[in-house]
């Protein structure tokens, strides 16, 4: 591929990869247009276009120089209540799109680590070439996603991600409800509620489930790499690779490194609020990937570490909360300067403990005389209701200070 500017398409560009993805892309001088029915944040606006379906972005396909595909459901809990659901938007929509995919314009796809078939005794890294049977609907709709592109668009790079972490360019992981262990777990403590541990009776060294986990800025790159040096257009069976540091971790070591970066944002955790729960349907015991075919590519140098991925999703989620807020956070110290709270309304009772509100009371009250000696013509009933109303300005007043 020559140096020239390139045009890029990246679907599910709004989401959590995808932005982080079209930004970088952005940062090294690309055209991008995203494909989002979700609106994208602020910093992604300077794209060239930004569609929620491929009919409103009417592209050109003799100007896109490549497509990264990433949007789909990605729940694994929720794609067990609603498989109908996941299987229309990660499959039907899909071969739809690749139907219109001009099949000599470069496409590298995102997979998962779900679509492994569990061994049947015993723990096992996951190679490309190994057996495919999910564990839960989600893993099965990117089954059938991987089957249509090799049947629709073979000439593609199929990217099998672990679990994806850390923040990069001020994006990070942001939903609705969130269901990822790491921001899961901040987020928690930010907030000041408990951190649920869903499962601690696995065959596991400590009994909660292993996972690996990969930094947003390794899968970028790995996925920029692909579409730089693969020369796709050539192939005849998709290239399939998975994304992943080759380390597995449990949830309770992720937990302690989770506390451990805790302090430097003036937070902690307590282990009383670690809360275990039963198992959550569709989680799988021990999934780990074999990194061996994407270190043989050389498309990531050095890997981030679990320590760095915990630190950047902290950062990016402290600094949310306060830009959004400018509230404390709970359950940390230090994290507002002092006087920093904001000054919420309050109602009268919260407000008459404050001195110059009892002063002000009493001021008020001394004008008893005055009421008194206003009964005889009739009119002490206004009276007391403008001093009410003056006493609850006085409140209102004292409490904005």
């Amino acid at each position: 591929m020559s140096s020239k500017r390139k045009h890029y398409v990246v679907t599910g560009g709004a989401g959590y990869i995808g932005s982080v993805l079209s930004k970088a892309l952005m940062e090294s001088g690309n055209e991008v247009t995203i494909v989002d029915v979700k609106t994208p944040p602020s910093s992604l606006h300077t794209c060239s276009h930004i569609e929620e379906s491929f009919e409103k972005a009417k592209l050109n396909w003799n100007e896109v120089d490549g497509v990264f595909h990433l949007a789909a459901l990605t729940e694994v809990e929720e794609s067990t209540r609603e498989p109908e659901l996941y299987f229309e938007n990660n499959v039907t929509r899909l071969e739809t799109f690749l139907k219109a995919l001009p099949r000599d314009i470069p496409l590298v796809f995102s997979s998962t680590s779900s679509v492994y078939k569990a061994p049947d005794k015993g723990f096992y890294d996951f190679k490309e070439s190994d057996e495919l049977a999910a564990a839960n609907p989600y893993g099965s709709t990117k089954i059938k996603g991987e089957e249509a592109i090799k049947r629709l668009h073979p000439n593609a790079v199929i990217c099998r991600f672990a679990n994806v972490a850390g923040a990069a360019y001020g994006l990070g992981e942001e939903r609705e409800k969130e269901s990822h262990l790491i921001p899961t777990v901040i987020e928690g403590v930010l907030s000041g509620q408990p951190v649920y541990v869903f499962g601690a009776d696995y065959k596991t060294h400590d009994g909660t489930a292993v996972r690996d986990y990969v930094h947003a800025l390794d899968v970028i790159t790995a996925m920029m790499a692909a579409m730089r040096d693969l020369h796709v257009e050539e192939l005849s069976a998709p290239f399939v690779v998975n994304i992943s540091t080759g380390k597995g971790y449990s949830v309770l070591e992720v937990i302690r490194e989770i506390k451990k970066a805790l302090p430097e944002f003036g937070c902690e955790l307590s282990d009383d609020r670690i809360h275990t729960c039963p198992r959550r349907a569709g989680d799988e015991e021990y999934l780990v990937l074999d990194n061996s075919r994407l270190e043989r590519t050389k498309w990531i140098k050095k890997f981030r570490t679990l320590k760095e991925m915990v630190h950047d999703t902290l950062e990016f989620k402290v600094g949310r909360q306060q830009a959004a807020a400018s509230l404390p956070l709970h359950g940390c110290e230090g994290s507002a300067e002092p006087g920093s709270e904001p000054k919420e309304g309050k109602g009268f009772w919260d407000v008459l403990p404050r001195a110059e509100a009892i002063v002000s009371l009493l001021a008020v009250l001394g004008s008893g005389a005055i009421v008194s000696s206003l009964a005889e013509t009739g009119v002490v009933w206004p009276t007391i209701v403008f001093m009410g109303f003056a006493l609850l300005v006085i409140a209102s007043l004292s409490a904005r200070k």
